[in-house]
């Protein structure tokens, strides 16, 4: 129960020590900035991983830009109709 729970926190000193020092850090605002670095190597492995699929796949998104590219010169060299 609860209780048993609390009197097992009170005799740890190593669960006291531990609690302490995540409510310093949390005060000092490490546990914020800690948070902000996960995500931004998080963010950055996705962009790594990203870009290596794009560059593994890099003739399949050549053909497409390509023909993209081609569809595009032929609408704009297009005349407008007179009316």
């Amino acid at each position: 129960n609860m209780k048993d729970f609390f009197d097992y926190v009170a005799k740890n000193k190593y669960v006291i020590i531990c609690v302490t020092v995540v409510v310093v850090l949390y005060a000092l605002g490490v546990v914020d900035f800690l948070t902000k670095a996960v995500v931004l190597l998080a963010l950055i492995a996705g962009a790594v991983f990203l870009g290596k699929k794009i560059q593994d796949n890099e003739e399949i998104y050549s053909l497409r830009l390509d023909w993209l590219q081609d569809e595009l010169y032929i609408f704009a060299s297009l005349k407008p109709l007179k009316k």
